[in-house]
């Protein structure tokens, strides 16, 4: 092989990898080029929809204008130029008080979001409970209740209370003495027994001899001895602790 052969060779080696470096570079302005296009056409789509707002804005901004100046000539008569300076300056000093406002509010709000579920629940147990109570009865009751306790205020004077209160104790020893279980035996045959002559009031004999047969029953005289020692324990009593003695009767 001859010595230009060899130099033809080595200038077409060394021109075609200047060709490939040149296409290189061709693709890489290509890429560039499609970039700054892409940008243009995105700058121009800004462009157009700033434009577009812009149009759709200015009869809102229009009307606005037109709404705060009327609004602000309204205000002159009742808010000066000074009083509003004032507020915006009170408003610059108290900006971290309106924040910690501001913060104490959105605590509150977390606070009702978070109690919201469990106030719910107990919405619906109470609504549940009156219900129920209403259902069983118990409204009516506490209603006549407070129309019960409405008449003691009113049949009542204050001292009146003051002396139930005074006896109170008395009272209630009197009332734990009544429930007994003897004493409510007692009373229940009572009852009974008054309830039996009620309806028999007009079959029962009245005449003496009838009465003196009922007192040969045992069970007569032992309940006229009852009676008879209760009245005896109702008799006011004197200094010394007697039943006073009445007027030609023995003790």
């Amino acid at each position: 092989m001859s010595v230009e052969t060899l130099v033809t060779e080595d200038r077409l080696a060394r021109l075609e990898e200047r060709l490939e470096q040149v296409v290189d570079h061709l693709e890489a302005m290509n890429k560039r080029l499609d970039t700054v296009v892409a940008l243009a056409e995105q700058q121009q789509a800004a462009r157009l929809a700033r434009r577009d707002l812009t149009q759709a804005l200015t009869p809102v901004a229009n009307d606005l204008y037109g709404v705060l100046v009327d609004e602000l000539t309204d205000l002159e008569q009742v808010l000066t130029a000074d009083e509003l300076v004032t507020l915006l300056r009170r408003l610059a000093w108290n900006v971290r008080n309106l924040n910690r406002l501001l913060t104490w509010l959105e605590s509150l709000m977390d606070l009702a979001d978070a109690a919201a579920p469990i106030a719910r629940d107990a919405y619906g147990e109470v609504a549940r409970l009156a219900e129920e109570a209403d259902r069983r009865g118990y409204v009516p009751f506490f209603l006549e209740l407070g129309y019960v306790l409405d008449r003691i205020v009113t049949g009542f004077t204050p001292e009146d209370v003051r002396q139930l209160g005074d006896h109170v104790v008395l009272i209630l020893n009197t009332v734990k003495q009544l429930t007994q279980p003897q004493m409510m035996h007692l009373l229940n045959n009572l009852t009974s027994s008054l309830q039996a002559a009620e309806q028999e009031a007009e079959e029962m004999p009245t005449d003496l001899r009838s009465l003196l047969r009922l007192m040969r029953d045992p069970q007569v005289r032992r309940g006229l001895a009852v009676a008879l020692a209760t009245l005896r324990g109702m008799a006011p009593e004197d200094n010394e602790g007697n039943s006073k003695q009445t007027q030609g009767g023995e003790p």
